[in-house]
């Protein structure tokens, strides 16, 4: 009985280390996709900061223009 267990789970090993390298691959792509969306987002927010603080630059420009007129 115990041997019939050792060869059960010996014939299994190679199956169960496949779906293991599967996953853990799965797993990894998976997390590069969510590091890849994490760059863009934080691209798009700089991008956004940007054009944000030369908005405001813009308005002060046609305040101080507005005032000296």
């Amino acid at each position: 009985m115990k041997w019939d267990l050792v060869g059960i789970l010996t014939a299994l090993s190679a199956p169960i280390g496949m779906v293991i390298t599967w996953l853990l691959s799965k797993h990894k792509t998976k997390r590069e996709e969510w590091r890849q969306l994490y760059l863009q987002a934080a691209k798009d927010r700089d991008d956004f900061h940007e054009k944000w603080l030369k908005a405001e630059d813009k308005v002060d420009e046609l305040k101080r223009k507005k005032d000296e007129s």
